[in-house]
């Protein structure tokens, strides 16, 4: 985790951002807000796309649960990959079903480090606008609608709504950069 806070924080400092807006999809939502409570000078916006969003000192494992964790390890074991974590998911999970992008995105995939799983984030010094898009052809995944319930429930948060499935990156580029311009520009 420590590892892809310090990428992000680093590109803030390199280019000398300002009112950054930086975007986190799925498990980005962790790495954005470590790095946002690390620069807040520097971040103006925090978009979770169909993301996890942590609460101070949370860990990603504390964020999905133990459900999530025990299916991780289990995995690592069938694998025999002690130190990523195989996919759980398949790109129909990801897509949805009978996507055209399912080869493209399956011979992409890799394994995620599980080094990230247990490494809390801090959250505590933030001051970036946040917004929480909902992917809505999300929701078998079971993975984010609380925390989208969470954020369209609260008065703290700008909340919206994106037709499409988790991978939306893959599935609706124009689409989520529509979301990204639309946000930038307030």
């Amino acid at each position: 985790m420590g590892t892809h806070i310090d990428d992000l924080v680093r590109l803030l400092d390199d280019h000398d951002l300002r009112d950054a807006v930086l975007l986190g999809h799925s498990y980005g939502g962790l790495p954005i807000t470590g790095a946002a409570n690390r620069r807040p000078e520097r971040v103006g916006d925090l978009v979770y796309l169909d993301a996890l969003v942590p609460e101070h000192g949370q860990s990603c494992a504390d964020v999905l649960g133990p459900g999530f964790v025990a299916a991780a390890a289990a995995a690592m074991t069938r694998a025999n990959t002690p130190h990523s974590i195989p996919w759980l998911f398949t790109p129909d999970d990801l897509l949805g079903p009978g996507s055209p992008l399912a080869g493209e995105v399956a011979e992409r995939m890799t394994a995620h480090p599980a080094g990230t799983l247990h490494d809390p984030v801090d959250a505590d010094r933030i001051r970036a606008r946040r917004h929480y898009v909902y992917c809505t052809g999300s929701a078998s995944l079971g993975l984010t609608g609380g925390f989208a319930a969470a954020a369209r429930d609260s008065a703290a948060w700008r909340y919206s709504e994106l037709d499409a499935p988790h991978d939306a990156p893959h599935a609706c580029p124009d689409q989520v950069a529509q979301v990204v311009a639309r946000i930038s520009s307030r």
